[in-house]
């Protein structure tokens, strides 16, 4: 009872279809990758996900990187917060307050706030 085919399982047939169609394999995967990077992460599951701003701004820096390099980033920023409120998301990871409340709660003596060292110029 001897057989010329080798019987291979089912994981060793899709193992051996993926390493031939290796193109494909990367194609969809590195599709995976960007829609979870820029649609499902910055709209569903960061922590930022219900901060009001505009939807470029949740997927990627680089329209802030253009305000910048266009020297309007405080018009823009202004015009934001009078269009989405005190709060508003300017970056996938970085938000912009406005008013007296947040300004002392982030700045004022004896935050928990990290401050880089510039700030130590100002202690007399």
């Amino acid at each position: 009872m001897s057989t010329d085919t080798v019987s291979v399982g089912f994981t060793a047939q899709i193992v051996q279809t993926a390493i031939k169609n290796w193109q494909i394999v990367l194609g969809v995967a590195l599709l995976i990758t960007v829609v979870n990077e820029y649609i499902i992460y910055p709209f569903y599951t960061s922590p930022f996900a219900n901060v009001p701003g505009p939807k470029i701004n949740a997927m990627t820096r680089w329209y802030m990187v253009y305000i910048d390099f266009t020297k309007k980033r405080t018009l823009y920023i202004h015009a934001l917060h009078e269009k989405y409120g005190p709060v508003v998301r300017v970056a996938p990871n970085e938000l912009c307050f406005t008013g007296e409340e947040p300004m002392r709660a982030i700045y004022g003596a004896g935050t928990s706030f990290h401050k880089p060292a510039f700030y130590n110029l100002f202690i007399a």
